[in-house]
């Protein structure tokens, strides 16, 4: 009986100690050189009036297409006062011809209905959309005429938005992707993290922290 009493005992303190742990763990912070990295921000840098969420990605990245649900999943429930843009990087002549992709489609007004899409054309149904005639065969079966398509992917503009992404991705020394970039101040991703639900929960901390920041300073 003693024994019994004993090992009842013991495994209410470990149950004890599971449960002060979980909730530890629940309340824990994340720490910048870990869990993300922050960026020294000019002196005289002026506070923004809306907190910006940057993602950079490719579309033929197979980590940027498994992460995508849980950027829908921010997408849905993002803050008040905070704004997400994706910027596709360019880091080499095969991601540009696809950020030249993407910035044709926004221009076009497909964006939305065609982002998904293209991940799914690349990642499941394996299609090789790595030329001008492939990808103008895939956004007409999405009603885009192909030498409107075609036009655009080559203008100036899309000279201009592709010298932007690289800059921009230059500015946050982006050397892979899915990267993050909060408030033009943190940096975060998969590749610092370990997963893609961590990354977003870094990042929602990172905007929690900034709403707190910007709302004090009010």
């Amino acid at each position: 009986m003693f024994g019994f009493r004993a090992l009842l005992s013991q495994l209410a303190g470990v149950l004890a100690l599971f449960v002060l742990t979980a909730g530890c763990a629940a309340h824990a912070e994340f720490d910048e050189g870990f869990d993300y990295h922050a960026f020294t921000l000019p002196k005289d840098a002026e506070p923004p009036e809306t907190i910006l969420v940057q993602e950079f990605f490719w579309y033929g990245c197979p980590h940027c297409d498994r992460i995508e649900p849980y950027v829908n999943a921010l997408l849905a429930d993002l803050p008040k006062g905070v704004a997400f843009q994706r910027i596709p990087a360019a880091l080499n002549p095969r991601w540009e011809l696809h950020a030249r992709a993407y910035y044709a489609a926004q221009s076009l007004g497909v964006v939305e209905r065609t982002h998904a899409a293209m991940f799914d054309a690349i990642h499941r149904q394996r299609r090789r959309l790595n030329d001008r005639d492939a990808l103008a065969a895939f956004y007409a079966e999405h009603g885009v005429d192909q030498a409107a398509f075609k036009s655009h992917l080559g203008s100036f503009d899309m000279d201009f938005q592709i010298r932007r992404a690289k800059r921009d991705a230059n500015r946050y020394q982006v050397s892979s992707v899915p990267t993050f970039i909060v408030a033009g101040k943190y940096t975060t991703g998969p590749g610092v993290t370990g997963s893609n639900q961590r990354t977003m929960d870094v990042v929602r901390y990172l905007i929690d922290k900034e709403l707190k920041a910007l709302n004090a300073g009010r």
